[in-house]
């Protein structure tokens, strides 16, 4: 039976979010050189930043992790898609790192691995904690050597 993760936009929401209320304090700090333009420039970062949350959310929504019998399939993209399918047997390191924000609301960032190559084959960031340990658990036991660390 095949499992699907997808990420959880919330933390990069949240960045944009801090983001465009620092630039908005910003601006206000700065209302004496910028007395004409000052409430077009506040809403004009404020329509940005909730485009930006948007798509956030959005592209989250194109970015699937499933779990198969024999192997685990990452897809990504809107217009162009790129799938990746590997061989639970061909992974060799199964990691997953948690910034500070990311803590604050229980995801991390996922990485996959195969031998050879220079880069990581699987990156998929803010994967809710729970999730993050059935995938590791679920490579582990079907013949990944990733360690999980």
């Amino acid at each position: 039976m095949a499992h699907s993760f997808h990420p959880h936009p919330i933390v990069g929401a949240t960045k944009i979010l801090i983001m465009t209320i620092l630039l908005s304090a910003l601006v206000i700090v700065m209302r004496d050189v910028l007395e004409r333009i000052l409430f077009p420039l506040i809403a004009a970062l404020w329509v940005i930043g909730i485009i930006f949350i948007a798509v956030a959310f959005v592209t989250s929504r194109f970015q699937t992790l499933t779990l198969e019998e024999n192997g685990m399939l990452y897809q990504s993209g809107i217009i162009s898609t790129r799938r990746i399918l590997l061989s639970y047997a061909k992974i060799t390191e199964t990691t997953y790192t948690q910034g500070l924000v990311q803590r604050l609301f229980g995801v991390g960032t996922l990485f996959v691995d195969t031998a050879g190559g220079s880069n990581v084959a699987v990156r998929m960031n803010d994967v809710k904690h729970a999730e993050l340990q059935k995938i590791l658990h679920e490579i582990k036991i079907k013949g990944g050597n990733g360690d999980g660390t």
